[in-house]
């Protein structure tokens, strides 16, 4: 198992990657419609990711696919939304973990 822990994330960090993805659950930012095709999973699968956490196995795919969906897409897609968004992430937390998170080796 590849524990999200096992990856040198910070405290901080860990934190803004579950509030990503309670935003994507619980923040309906994504469209019911296109949801799947964002993120190659679907939003049960991301609240799933959500409710394991801090347990989460990337080895299983459906949860480095929720997790990379949740932080990519929160930074340029949902366009409209931002006050919405701001309720759970910055942009600057957003855009200070996309840069770790591609560095990562999964």
């Amino acid at each position: 198992m590849k524990s999200i822990i096992d990856f040198g994330f910070t405290i901080d960090e860990l934190n803004v990657i579950k509030k990503c993805l309670a935003a994507v659950v619980e923040g309906r930012l994504f469209d019911d419609w296109e949801f799947q095709t964002l993120f190659g999973v679907n939003r049960n699968q991301v609240a799933i990711t959500l409710s394991q956490w801090p347990n989460i196995d990337l080895e299983r795919e459906e949860s480095l696919l929720a997790i990379t969906g949740s932080i990519m897409n929160l930074i340029g897609y949902p366009h409209g939304r931002d006050a919405l968004l701001k309720k759970y992430v910055s942009s600057e937390e957003l855009r200070n973990l996309s840069k770790k998170w591609q560095e990562c080796n999964f």
